[in-house]
């Protein structure tokens, strides 16, 4: 039954999984105990279908369950616990969920430097996923700490030539523009958009990340034009992965800031119908409370304020 639900799954038959993965998971716990690793398995196999519907309130419960459950089979401090723990972590970030994200990514790291020590490379991804993380919560010397942690890891072991060592010195680059240390965040940018475009070639959407840290910087030097040439360059590497324009969240966070580049060169009636499109798929797309749908609200709230004078309509945007 088990089987068959994945087989369900991978066909992307999600909401027939379902019931299989119920049938599954009642018949394995009339017979074994909740640590079970075939209990684990149908647990997290549930998490991760429902994350895939995007109802990751089910998905959440589901995930929870296989980290207490991984910690009744294996104790706190595993490997097992901190991969299950990655797994709470995006699904908090898919509801908008950042503290929480980050406190679940914070003892995911905890668990791995006690088994691993804090040199160890499998720590480079988890240290730039926190600069990430660190950077939402305004954070910026934690953030640098992590950002510098992961590049001296991945320098150590690789070298300039691998991928990591790519991925840390972007972590670097955005630390330094959110820092306004844009000379120095150029140079990184621009090496490891190189370094990526050797290694995983010149559409990976890791170049396209690339190029929207770029982009944010031109637009925090007032250099608009760069800034939506690049963003546009951005754009289409991330629309050939899903030309879904309303189910492509890179590609939402590229139309948001275009729409604040026209904003700012007078296009005010342009860019207040794409931040009502945007609006309009992020509440459609993302969790309901999600922080995205927020900045939307704002973004508009702010159009109507500052440049159309109609305060009661950016208040009642600005409640929402």
């Amino acid at each position: 039954i088990f089987e068959r639900a994945n087989e369900l799954q991978n066909a992307e038959k999600f909401l027939q999984a379902i019931p299989l993965y119920e049938e599954a998971l009642y018949t394995r716990e009339l017979h074994l105990p909740t640590d079970d690793a075939r209990i684990i398995e149908v647990v997290f196999a549930m998490g991760e279908n429902y994350a895939k519907l995007r109802d990751f309130d089910r998905a959440l419960d589901y995930y929870q369950l296989t980290v207490d459950y991984t910690i009744d089979q294996s104790g706190y401090t595993s490997l097992q616990v901190s991969d299950a723990l990655q797994h709470l972590v995006k699904n908090f970030m898919n509801m908008g969920r950042v503290l929480d994200a980050h406190d679940a990514l914070t003892q995911s790291i905890d668990i791995r430097v006690d088994v691993l020590g804090d040199s160890d490379v499998g720590m480079i991804p988890l240290y730039i996923k926190n600069t990430k993380s660190l950077l939402l919560l305004s954070k910026v010397q934690d953030a640098k700490y992590n950002a510098d942690r992961a590049y001296a890891i991945a320098f150590k072991a690789y070298g300039n030539k691998n991928v990591d060592t790519a991925h840390a010195i972007m972590a670097k680059a955005e630390v330094f523009v959110e820092m306004g240390k844009y000379v120095e965040a150029k140079t990184l940018i621009e090496s490891a958009t190189a370094m990526r475009r050797n290694l995983l070639g010149a559409k990976d959407p890791s170049v396209a990340e690339g190029l929207v840290i770029m982009g944010l910087m031109f637009m925090q030097l007032a250099n608009y034009s760069e800034g939506e040439r690049v963003l546009r360059q951005a754009r289409e590497i991330y629309l050939e992965v899903n030309p879904n324009i309303d189910e492509n969240m890179p590609v939402m966070q590229i139309r948001f800031l275009l729409a604040n580049i026209e904003l700012t060169m007078g296009n005010i009636h342009y860019a207040l119908k794409e931040h009502y499109n945007l609006l309009n798929a992020r509440v459609k797309f993302l969790y309901l409370d999600h922080y995205l749908i927020g900045d939307s609200y704002q973004a508009l709230a702010e159009i109507y304020t500052s440049l159309l004078g109609q305060y009661d309509v950016a208040q009642a945007l600005l409640s929402k």
